[in-house]
């Protein structure tokens, strides 16, 4: 297998980043916007997952980490563990935890959109390729307090 580095990157907002896996969506969610700079859960419906349900997540704000609220199949089927309700740095390895938070400070400082690229290593298979989008949303008071992660698997 050839080497790999993950890749952990931050987005301005504007201009609206071109990730191509996730252009569509992408576009769903500056729609979304309106007039603020992010929009809130409560600004989409179900039927704006069309297509992505099975590869979407939540999290939501909790201390200075993100809960696992939604953790649909794909994300499952790619970490072989469902992580619904569970601590999104409790559940990395605990080389990634560092740079992890720091990625999420960063998307909340800014606000930004974050995106990442890398290999999933599970016990007992090859490391499986990945793209994660991580969408920040907002409360009435424009504080980020979730996030909405997109999964484009890349094999």
């Amino acid at each position: 297998m050839s080497e790999y580095t993950d890749v952990m990157q931050q987005f301005p907002l504007d201009p609206k980043p071109d990730i191509p896996v996730f252009a569509k969506f992408i576009d769903l969610y500056y729609s979304k916007r309106g007039k603020r700079n992010i929009p809130a859960w409560s600004d989409f419906r179900i039927r704006d997952f069309i297509g992505w349900h099975a590869n979407m997540a939540l999290s939501q704000k909790e201390g200075d980490d993100y809960r696992f609220r939604i953790f649909s199949t794909g994300f499952t089927d790619l970490f072989a563990d469902d992580f619904t309700g569970e601590l999104l740095c409790e559940s990395m390895a605990p080389g990634h935890v560092q740079s992890s938070k720091k990625h999420f400070q960063n998307l909340v400082q800014g606000p930004k959109i974050g995106w990442v690229k890398g290999r999933v290593p599970v016990e007992n298979r090859d490391y499986l390729p990945f793209e994660v989008i991580d969408l920040p949303l907002r409360n009435d008071e424009n504080e980020v307090v979730a996030f909405i992660h997109l999964l484009g698997v890349t094999r």
